[in-house]
């Protein structure tokens, strides 16, 4: 196994393991009680394996970049989302991955497992530096959807840097390119409607921002929407420096040329 790979519960205590639970809970919206993180078994060896496979290579990415590889997190449900990452004991950031899901990815053929490690590895990286940015920190204020697009974005845009793949970044080869193609064309013409409703917090557009409907390549613009942001930005090249921004240095930027 690579060298920082957690499998759950092995190498985390009781209250690191809580901390990990009340945050999937938390970005779950879910009663605590109903997070049932369970362990991986012997029937799940072969997808450990791929995963694990598709881990050792992102660290490799990383430390390319002179950037140290998070720990992953492995665990079976409860299926809310395929990975993402979570602070935990207030100044930790651990990825993990739902089993149950990236089975799921892998029985794709067109899936690209490094890009989505990368992606979600850049995630804890981000949040290590930025804890205000994490799903879970997200609350209630004006710029909580500006928050959430921004981390998406940074994610995306630099795991389509540091893997070269100028396509997959968006939707790690889960879908058709010619699907992928009209998405992007619809997120291009979107890009500004879509922003000023991001800044406006128009919680109404948020399942249609983030998430998947049906399968379908259609919703999920923000990932778009937030990799242009961060392309735009003018410290992109300075990775720690990007994710040191605050909400108000992304204001700053993103107004000078929304109206333009």
């Amino acid at each position: 196994m690579g060298e920082n790979l957690i499998l759950y519960p092995k190498d985390l205590n009781f209250e690191s393991l809580k901390s990990v639970e009340d945050a999937y809970a938390k970005i779950s919206n879910i009663k605590v009680d109903d997070v049932d993180l369970v362990n991986p078994d012997k029937q799940h060896e072969d997808l450990i394996a791929k995963i694990t496979r598709s881990y050792n290579q992102a660290k490799e990415v990383l430390e390319s970049y002179k950037l140290t590889c998070p720990d992953l997190l492995l665990f079976l449900g409860p299926s809310y989302f395929d990975g993402h990452s979570v602070v935990f004991n207030k100044n930790n950031a651990i990825t993990f991955l739902d089993l149950e899901v990236i089975d799921y990815h892998y029985q794709c053929s067109g899936f690209m497992p490094l890009v989505h490690m990368v992606h979600e590895l850049i995630h804890s990286l981000h949040y290590s530096m930025n804890k205000p940015f994490a799903l879970q920190n997200i609350g209630n204020d004006k710029y909580n959807l500006l928050r959430h697009c921004i981390s998406e974005g940074l994610a995306t845009y630099y795991s389509r840097v540091m893997t070269q793949d100028k396509f997959d970044s968006y939707w790690f080869g889960l879908f058709p390119k010619d699907d992928v193609s009209h998405w992007l064309e619809d997120c291009e013409d979107q890009f500004r409607a879509d922003l000023q409703l991001v800044l406006q917090n128009e919680m109404s557009v948020e399942d249609q921002l983030f998430s998947v409907e049906s399968n379908e390549v259609s919703w999920r613009r923000a990932y778009h929407h937030g990799s242009v942001i961060v392309d735009r930005s003018l410290n992109k090249a300075d990775f720690d420096k990007t994710c040191s921004m605050t909400v108000d240095d992304w204001l700053e930027e993103i107004l000078q040329y929304i109206d333009t």
